[in-house]
């Protein structure tokens, strides 16, 4: 069947494969259905790499909350770039087919609720878990953004390897017939997984505290073997969040930190998923309340329950020694290492055009930015440092062209600490050709300049001059390549005195002659030259 024939026989709802979508993919195959759509697997036309396309229902395309939800999605993953959440591609409308899609990166795996049912994780195997799906949902935190909808279906396993899990659904295709989702205002979410404020009580406030009450849910059920009994009916399930859950079964390595997530009030809980992620087996969360159970006529209540204590650690038989090394890097009396770990990242001689920093040193989850034209010296990294710490580095590879490498070869020569680096902020990853996108500089030091380096190394000074005070400025985005998707840098230099090479610098000089210029300048060095990146794409 040819394209042209496959949009005149379409069904209302599902897209034939063959199906294309404004000439940019192509439907293979429909992988699941939803409430308010379908989830299929296409590709790119231009380049075959295989994309996940969400596409809303033709009856809803005129229903604005439908749409909102939808265009809520692409706008949360549009501003999450973390390894543990699914990257986001585009989000357009169809006009011949009048149908709104969001593609993003196909994760080839099984969802978490699959993955379960033919086996329980033990406490070493959820403790990986729960780190890496804690990671990725503070990232959306500190954006601003709660998921309110992490439930095992959310969460996917590529390849059996909980510590690779991915998170998805940040809006959208929930079967409300099904799954007793509800869509509105406060609440997008499962029953089964859903938190007291989700229905209404501690004044219905959704925060990000709501995502740490599913995910402990999530994380019982993983234990279990089956998810915790949390009421069948809309009523039975408000009723059992007023009341702590039943974790007797669950591990008691685990438990602790499970009865504080799953805690009624809101204000019991982790301040945030942060404390979550780095908690460790053996230090008690907080001290021991006494188990009660909840009115919710009171918009704050007393310490609930929870056990106190891990005296338990041993009890995982035969896995001892391994749980006790493989938490090692993330426990309190360890946190040292955290600015060994970004000294070490620094340190790290991968050649040139290798770049490597700790993106949060006072967090313990060692993520890492990543930024060279090859894979390879990154994988030698992560290998090492798995060697020296005993835990997983979080690194996310920000692939450049070898004409935009003498930028990341002088800044990755200063080795400065991202406390002492000008800090820069774009305001998005992603952006069309012929748009612009906003960065924030806020120099620790007297004088900044902002350049911009493009796919074929070209360099421009997009301002020069601004000091302490900081400064806002749009970029415009230009490809100058085919196809779209060309990495651009951006490169925030700050001194303590003005730097004459930036300064008189000709416009779209090349990066090798700039930045080779600024390396051998003595001047630079000696005030105290410091530099970071920010990367995006031009669609």
């Amino acid at each position: 069947m040819s394209v042209d024939d496959a949009r005149t026989v379409v069904t209302p709802n599902v897209m034939p494969s063959g199906t294309r979508l404004n000439d940019i993919y192509e439907i293979d195959a429909l992988i699941a259905m939803g409430g308010m759509g379908q989830v299929y697997r296409g590709h790119a036309i231009e380049t075959g790499d295989p994309v996940a396309i969400k596409m809303i229902r033709t009856d809803l395309i005129e229903n604005e909350t439908a749409l909102a939800l939808f265009r809520r999605e692409a706008a949360a993953l549009h501003q999450l770039h973390h390894e543990a959440i699914v990257r986001y591609f585009v989000f357009s409308i169809d006009r011949q087919l009048q149908r709104a899609y969001l593609a993003m990166e196909f994760v080839n795996g099984e969802p978490l609720g699959t993955f379960v049912q033919t086996r329980k994780l033990d406490a070493v195997s959820a403790l990986a878990l729960m780190r890496r799906v804690a990671d990725g949902l503070a990232a959306a935190h500190r954006a601003g953004i709660v998921h309110r909808d992490i439930s095992p279906d959310n969460i996917i396993i590529p390849d059996g390897d909980v510590r690779r899990a991915r998170i998805i659904d940040f809006g959208i295709a929930k079967n409300s017939l099904a799954e007793g989702t509800v869509v509105g205002d406060t609440f997008v979410g499962k029953y089964r997984y859903a938190s007291p404020e989700q229905f209404g009580d501690f004044g219905g406030r959704v925060t990000g505290k709501t995502d740490i009450y599913s995910l402990g849910l999530v994380l019982a059920g993983c234990l279990l073997g089956k998810p915790l009994n949390m009421g069948q009916s809309l009523s039975e399930a408000v009723a059992q969040r007023r009341v702590e859950p039943d974790l007797s079964g669950v591990d008691a390595t685990i438990r602790p930190l499970l009865a504080w997530m799953t805690q009624p009030d809101p204000s019991d809980r982790p301040a945030d998923m942060a404390a979550v992620a780095n908690w460790s087996p053996g230090v008690a969360p907080r001290a021991a309340p006494q188990k009660r159970d909840v009115a919710v006529s009171s918009p704050k209540h007393g310490r609930g329950g929870l056990l106190a204590g891990l005296s338990a650690l041993a009890v995982v038989a035969g896995a001892g020694a391994l749980l006790w090394w493989w938490l090692q890097p993330a426990r309190t009396d360890v946190a040292g290492a955290v600015t060994t770990a970004e000294r070490y990242a620094l340190d790290f001689d991968g050649g040139p055009c290798v770049l490597l920093s700790v993106t949060d040193p006072a967090s313990q989850t060692f993520a890492v930015d990543a930024y060279g034209a090859r894979v390879e010296p990154f994988e030698t990294f992560d290998k090492n440092f798995t060697d020296v710490f005993k835990a997983d580095a979080k690194i996310d590879l920000r692939q450049i062209t070898a004409a935009q490498c003498p930028a990341v070869t002088l800044l990755a020569g200063l080795k400065t600490p991202k406390a002492e680096r000008a800090d820069l902020k774009i305001s998005a990853a992603r952006v069309a050709d012929g748009g612009a996108l906003t960065a924030w500089v806020t120099s620790r030091q007297p004088w900044a300049a902002l350049l911009r380096v493009d796919e074929n190394g070209s360099v421009s000074v997009l301002d020069s001059g601004f000091g302490k005070n900081g400064r806002a400025l749009q970029v415009p985005a230009r490809r100058v390549k085919e196809p779209p998707g060309q990495p651009q840098l951006l490169v925030a230099l700050a001194a303590d005195t003005p730097i004459e090479t930036v300064r008189s610098m000709r416009p779209d000089q090349s990066a090798e002659s700039v930045f080779t210029a600024i390396a051998k300048d003595p001047a630079a060095r000696k005030a105290g030259l410091t530099g970071s990146l920010a990367y995006f794409k031009v669609q």
